[in-house]
């Protein structure tokens, strides 16, 4: 007889694995398949910049990929602001923005769950440190 209820704990447990193993690797999220699960960079990341105009110190850098190509944009309190020509090496990003009809050159490193980087302005050089945060609401 204990040996009956352990073989019948023992199948439930396995059942119970692999179900959970199953559901943890076929994530979805807005209907796409996330694919890259390991994927370190890709997520929503809270970020300041000092030495720029106060209305683009804040915001949150989504960061995603779609096709096989990364996507990064930056959502401020005024609205969104998509990027070009993003280039991913390892953990390293450099992408491209336009504020007030200005190019804007950026490149960000993560490490972990915090992120920095630098770009140039028409107002001079600035920097940008940040934090991983879950999906925004």
């Amino acid at each position: 007889m204990k040996l009956l209820k352990l073989a019948s704990f023992v199948l439930t447990l396995a059942v119970m694995l692999c179900a959970f193993n199953v559901q943890a690797n076929s994530g979805v999220e807005d209907g796409k398949a996330i694919i890259e699960l390991n994927d370190g960079i890709i997520g929503y990341w809270e970020y300041n910049v000092t030495g720029v105009d106060p209305v683009y110190q804040n915001g949150i850098m989504h960061i995603s990929k779609e096709d096989g190509n990364y996507v990064v944009n930056l959502e401020l309190p005024s609205g969104t602001i998509p990027t070009e020509d993003v280039e991913v090496n390892g953990n390293e990003i450099k992408f491209a923005l336009y504020a007030e009809e200005t190019r804007v050159e950026v490149n960000v490193a993560i490490a972990g769950d915090t992120l920095t980087g630098s770009g140039t302005t028409d107002q001079g050089p600035f920097t940008m440190t940040g934090i991983r945060k879950a999906k925004p609401e």
